[in-house]
Formats: structure tokens, C-alpha cells, sequence
């Protein structure tokens, strides 16, 4: 009797936890905020994370092989095809490695995978297709290895995986830094180790499950934690660079190093002594840009001040942005440190702001800068360029990829060199290159390419 009554008090503990348990689920269910919406800024990104990306016990997310789809959830108004191969890099499956072919191994992030371009206009493909039609009748061979979102922690770990395997290139391009400068809670390394414990261990799993409980995930959401680092500190990034180097002097491969950080100064910094000290031939895609905007010198304000921007489209009319945002806006990077910390302001044309008038094709903004600000700013227009069939030309978009230095007497934001409005803002997103651009950076790479001494050699044989 007295074991039926322990089975029977049992069981109610059982059930009055489970009852209990079901229902704090219920109630941070209802505390919860609904999903964004598929057609969000948010739901779009989620949808293409979701979409393109599943996970990696090393590199934390990896692209998803044999991928064929678009660009559609991320990118209004170029919707266009990208595929992965079977393994998980973009374009068709690798051929076998050719022992008689220049082989190139390319590492990189989203500047270098071709985000919101073809195929065929990403800078690794223009840089095969010249090359090719240079040296033939021999052949080429460029393994585009670049994952949008990827910093140079993941290239480490791809440089290690694929410059030593079978591929055995003759040139390695490291093309890292943009991503390295996000604010985060943790650094990649970081992230990486708390998703293996919480996959691998059992202490970690049974915390991951109790972790996916609504009414914690409330919690947690309420107590996120404020970005405290970057996703790779600068010690951490010289580090990741050194010792690529060491595996090109170890495998007996070429190296290039290309700094994509264009409007973060400390990955430019550590780009620039790694090369320095290592012998490395380094291409910069912020000199790049500023070649081709002949872009003039920023300089820090001496004391805080507020500015009034305006900017003047001579007559060229701005369209409405698809998804409700203000049709123009700049992005004002102002922070002394230049890591990725911004602030994404509307210009108006219709009397607010500062604008002198509704409707008179010239957008203005108050903006405050602090003392000791080093400013920098890009144009943008939501709407993407396909939302206007002209500027989708070869040459627009290309000005906009590069931040540009805002003066302690600015009053105005004129076009940078001769480049004419149209050529300025339109781009396909904030900081991706466009066609023109992602041209920019293969003649760029090129000149590297050719005057390295492994393409030399190869040349000469």
C-alpha cells in the first residue's frame, strides 16, 4: 500500500511538473514578440539565413551544397541566380585539380563571393576569365572558396582545410577584414566554442534544451547582452594573418593578402603591418575605391558641432523605396576607433531637416558630429538600382561602395571626382560592390597576380 502511495505521489509530482512546465511555456510564448514578417527587412534576412546557411562544428555556419536559388529575400530588385556546388562553395563543382593549370585558391567573404552579382561579374571570375585568355593555351584554375558573412578567423580554418589538400594551389588570396570589425557579444572564436559545448557535451545539450524553453528565451531576449567586442580583435586578426603567411612559407604556395575593410580602420592597420612584415604583397580595396573616386582626405573635427548636409541630385529623381524607408539616406560612420559602428540617417526634400524646400531636388540632414570624429559617410537608395532601368549600367554604383570623408567645413556633399550623381548612391546594398566595382578589384588583383614571383615562375616554365 505504502509503495502504491510513493508510485501515486510520483506520478502527481510528475504531472504537476510537466502541467507547470507547459505552462511558463505557454506564458513566454505570449511574452515572446511575433516573428518578423516575411517581407520585413528582418523576415528577409532570416529567410536567407535559413535558406542558404546550416551548421558547422567548426566554422559555425557553413553554405549548404548543391544550393540553386536567388538573391530575392535580401536583395529588392535583383533577384538574381546563385547555386553552390556539392561543396558548398559557389558555382559549379570543382573540376580536378590540373597539374599543368595555374591553380589559385581564393578565400573571402561576401565582397569576394559576389553578393547580389552573377556569377560571372563576382571578381574571382573576372580574374579566371582574363587570366585565361592571357595565357592560353595554358590552362587556369581559380577555386572560389568566399561565404558571405565569413571574417578571417574562418578563412584560417579554410586556408588551413584547402591551400595543404590535394588542390595544392600556387597562389593563395586572402581577402578578409570587413566582417572582423562587427561589434559583437563574443568573438568568433568565441561562438565557435560555446556551440560545440552546447552540441557536444552533455551538460551543453541538456543546456541547449532547457535553453530553448519560450519563457528563457524571453529572458535571455530581456538580458541580451550589449556588444562588447569586435567579431575578431585586432590582436587576433594579426594573429590569423601571421600565420596564413607561416602556411605559405611552410607549403611553398604564393600569398596575397587583400584588405577589404573599407570603412574600418584597425583590420586596415593590421593588413598593413602583416604585409609589412611578412614580405607579402597586400592589394587594399579602400585604395582601390579611392583611386577611382579620387576621393580627398578626411581629417578630425576640433570640437563637436552640428552640421546641416545637403546634397543636390540636379534633377535626377530619387525613386520611392519598395519597403518603406526614406527614398535617400547616408550612412555616417563617426567613431574614433572606425570599427563598424554607424548611424543611418534620412535625407529629406520636403522642408524638414534643414531642406530649404519641399520638392526642389535638393535632401538635407542635421547631423552631430563629436570632437576628435574622423567622419566618413555613403549614399544609399533603398530601392536598389534595377528599381530605375538606367543606372543599372556597368558604370553606376561604382562611387557608393566607398566611404567618404565628411570635412569639419562641410555644408554640402558634392559627388566625389567626376563622377556624376547617378554613378554616386545607387549600389546594390550599403558596402557590396557592383559590377563595376567587383572590376575594380580584379584589375586590382591582377597586377598582384602578375607580379608575384609564383605567377612569374609558373609563366617561365
Amino acid at each position: 500500500m505504502s509503495l502504491r502511495r510513493a508510485l501515486f505521489g510520483l506520478a502527481a509530482l510528475v504531472g504537476s511538473t510537466l502541467v507547470l512546465v507547459l505552462a511558463l511555456e505557454g506564458v513566454g510564448r505570449a511574452l515572446l514578440p511575433p516573428p518578423p514578417g516575411p517581407d520585413t527587412p528582418e523576415g528577409r534576412t532570416r529567410r536567407f539565413q535559413d535558406e542558404f546557411y546550416e551548421p558547422d562544428p567548426d566554422l559555425v555556419v557553413r553554405l549548404r551544397p548543391n544550393l540553386a536559388t536567388t538573391f530575392g529575400p535580401v536583395t529588392l530588385g535583383r533577384d538574381l541566380p546563385v547555386r553552390t556546388n556539392p561543396d558548398g562553395f559557389r558555382g559549379p563543382a570543382f573540376p580536378p585539380p590540373d597539374p599543368e593549370a595555374l591553380r589559385i585558391l581564393v578565400l573571402g567573404d561576401s565582397i569576394t563571393f559576389g553578393f547580389a552579382l552573377r556569377e560571372e561579374h563576382a571578381w574571382p571570375s573576372l580574374v579566371a576569365e582574363r587570366l585565361a585568355a592571357e595565357l592560353a593555351p595554358r590552362r587556369v584554375q581559380v577555386r572560389n572558396l568566399a561565404v558571405p558573412g565569413y571574417s578571417s578567423w574562418q578563412g584560417r580554418i579554410l586556408c588551413e582545410r584547402h591551400a595543404r589538400g590535394p588542390f595544392h594551389p600556387h597562389i593563395v588570396v586572402f581577402a578578409f577584414g570587413f566582417n572582423d570589425g562587427f561589434l559583437r557579444p563574443q568573438t568568433d572564436a568565441e561562438v565557435a566554442a560555446q556551440r560545440r559545448y552546447l552540441a557536444e557535451a552533455f551538460t551543453g545539450r541538456l543546456l541547449a534544451l532547457v535553453q530553448g524553453h519560450a519563457l528563457l528565451r524571453w529572458l535571455a531576449q530581456r538580458s541580451a547582452e550589449v556588444p562588447r567586442t569586435v567579431r575578431v580583435p585586432p590582436a587576433q586578426l594579426r594573429e590569423h594573418l601571421r600565420a596564413v603567411a607561416g602556411m605559405a612559407r611552410e607549403g611553398g604556395f604564393g600569398l596575397i593578402l587583400a584588405d577589404v575593410s573599407l570603412p574600418n580602420a584597425y583590420p586596415r592597420r593590421a593588413f598593413a603591418e602583416v604585409a609589412a612584415a611578412t614580405g607579402t604583397p597586400l592589394v587594399e580595396f579602400r585604395r582601390v575605391f579611392a583611386e577611382a573616386t579620387n576621393a580627398a582626405q578626411g581629417r578630425p573635427f576640433p570640437t563637436a558641432q552640428e552640421l546641416t548636409l545637403v546634397l543636390d541630385t540636379g534633377g535626377v529623381a530619387v525613386p520611392a523605396s519598395p519597403d518603406h524607408r526614406p527614398p535617400l539616406h547616408l550612412l555616417l560612420l563617426d567613431d574614433p576607433e572606425q570599427r563598424l559602428r554607424h548611424r543611418t540617417i534620412a535625407l529629406h526634400d520636403d522642408g524638414r531637416a534643414g531642406d530649404a524646400a519641399a520638392g526642389d531636388g535638393r535632401y538635407s540632414a542635421r547631423v552631430g558630429i563629436p570632437a576628435g570624429a574622423t567622419p566618413e559617410y555613403c549614399l544609399g537608395v533603398p530601392g536598389l538600382a534595377a528599381t530605375l532601368p538606367a543606372m543599372a549600367s556597368d558604370t553606376a554604383l561604382l562611387a557608393g561602395m566607398h566611404f567618404l570623408p565628411l570635412l569639419p567645413d562641410a555644408g554640402a556633399l558634392p559627388p566625389p571626382g567626376a563622377h556624376p550623381w547617378p554613378e554616386l548612391v545607387l549600389l546594390p546594398d550599403i558596402i557590396h560592390p557592383s559590377e563595376a566595382g567587383a572590376l575594380r578589384i580584379a584589375e586590382a588583383i591582377l597586377a598582384a597576380l602578375r607580379s608575384h614571383s609564383a605567377f612569374v615562375g609558373f609563366r617561365g616554365r
